[in-house]
């Protein structure tokens, strides 16, 4: 049989683009019903689910280098990837986590998630807190709660519990009660974190909240590192003056989950090969570390206030401190600040408690600090609800305080107190009730 004619077209030029045309729509038709039959029925995972990972090994992860292989999975399909993917720190460090929106407890690190379209993601429109655990109870959890309730209300993220026409109380009460429910089902006992946030909640990816289903209540519960104990050193820290911007007016009084600023404030002061960074406000004063307060020991006389002279004050270094001079904790005002909870009890355990009057150290104040008088302190220190107390040995690679010794008694003692606070004073501990989960 003869072959078929072909068409005198085809074999010009023209002819054979039309030809290559053709054959390229074709192909594209063909990839486009491949896609649609993915689509009506996905793959089976080829991984395994995340029930069977809970009770075998977990095999190698996917290769993210095929960019040409993605596949389209359905939920089963993307937990059992999530499980593979768990890394080891989440293993090891996240111990519970709830969600409103799923209305449940997990302890499994691989199902801390949520949607991606939850503004808090996408827009940084939600709040946070912490609140330490240590001997199975929570510290100062009511203080950090207030706190939380008023950051809420600054951020016009509507109470995630109840009608939200009252004053939030019975909001409040819920949030708690989940709060303590969450670090039971944990286990953690000591060396332990609980951080909660409030989103605006998921909905779409617009700016307004109007969008947004319903607000939306996180916890989770995270295992820390051991710190120094009442009868230990604090670690020392270096820190540097940092250039980021310092967040303006309510951004700093209001402690949202927009934290991109302190992030920056960190990684400059490890570039400089320091810990941390501390802000200044615009007229020059001290302002607060990324994510921590900052107070300075200074003579019990000086007004302060100012940016110092050029003479160094004879009576802040060397063996004036050992004598019986009176001195004070001062720390900037929390009007441009957030308002630490820690740092508010360290307030009161100098001036109510007196743990400090043995080193006579007379009170603690809160007032502006000008740069210079700040580095001139005989003891410069941070605090916060993780590191308690931590004294600065170092700023922009100068030595802080008495350059004749490494010695920090004031802020040694006052980490000390902090750590008794925590085991000892019962009104401000808030039992975890573990026995709702053994």
């Amino acid at each position: 049989m003869s072959a078929p004619a072909r068409c005198p077209l085809a074999a010009t030029a023209t002819g054979r683009k039309l030809e290559r045309a053709a054959a390229a729509a074709a192909a594209a038709a063909r990839a486009r019903g491949r896609r649609r039959r993915r689509r009506a029925h996905p793959p089976r995972p080829r991984w395994t689910t995340a029930v069977a990972a809970a009770s075998s090994p977990s095999p190698s992860p996917p290769s993210d280098d095929d960019d040409d292989d993605i596949p389209v999975l359905d939920a089963a399909g993307v937990h059992a990837r999530l499980a593979s993917r768990t890394h080891d720190a989440a293993k090891d460090t996240f111990a519970a986590f709830y969600s409103s929106w799923t209305g449940c407890i997990t302890t499994d690190p691989a199902a801390i998630v949520l949607p991606f379209d939850d503004h808090m993601v996408h827009r940084g429109h939600g709040v946070f807190d912490t609140a330490h655990l240590e001997n199975g109870a929570l510290h100062l959890l009511d203080r950090h709660l207030a706190r939380f309730k008023r950051s809420m209300a600054a951020a016009r993220v509507p109470p995630p519990f109840g009608d939200g026409d009252g004053d939030g109380d019975d909001c409040a009460e819920k949030m708690k009660a989940i709060i303590l429910r969450v670090a039971a089902a944990s286990g953690v006992r000591d060396h332990g974190q609980v951080r909660y946030y409030a989103s605006a909640g998921p909905g779409g990816f617009a700016l307004s909240r109007e969008e947004c289903v319903r607000s939306v209540f996180y916890v989770v519960v995270v295992r820390k590192k051991r710190r120094a104990g009442a009868g230990e050193k604090p670690k020392r820290l270096r820190v540097v003056t940092t250039p980021i911007p310092m967040k303006p007016g309510v951004f700093a009084t209001t402690k949202t989950t927009n934290y991109l600023p302190n992030a920056l404030v960190v990684a400059d002061a490890i570039d400089k090969r320091a810990d941390v960074g501390l802000w200044v406000t615009e007229n020059g004063f001290v302002g607060e570390g990324p994510s921590m307060n900052v107070a300075f020991l200074v003579p019990a006389d000086d007004a302060g206030g100012g940016g110092g002279g050029d003479e160094e004050d004879e009576t802040v270094c060397g063996e004036a401190f050992k004598t019986n001079k009176k001195w004070k904790l001062v720390s900037p005002p929390t009007s441009n600040i957030l308002a630490g909870c820690t740092v508010a009890r360290v307030a009161e355990l100098v001036n109510d408690a007196k743990v400090l009057e043995h080193l006579n150290v007379a009170a603690f104040e809160f007032r502006d600090v000008g740069v210079e008088e700040g580095k001139r302190a005989r003891e410069t220190m941070l605090i916060g609800s993780v590191i308690h107390v931590a004294p600065v040995v170092e700023w922009d690679g100068e030595a802080v305080g008495d350059e004749t010794t490494t010695e920090t008694p004031i802020a040694d003692a006052l980490h000390a107190a902090v750590v008794r606070d925590i085991a000892t004073n019962v009104p401000e501990l808030t039992p975890v009730p573990y026995e709702l989960y053994e």
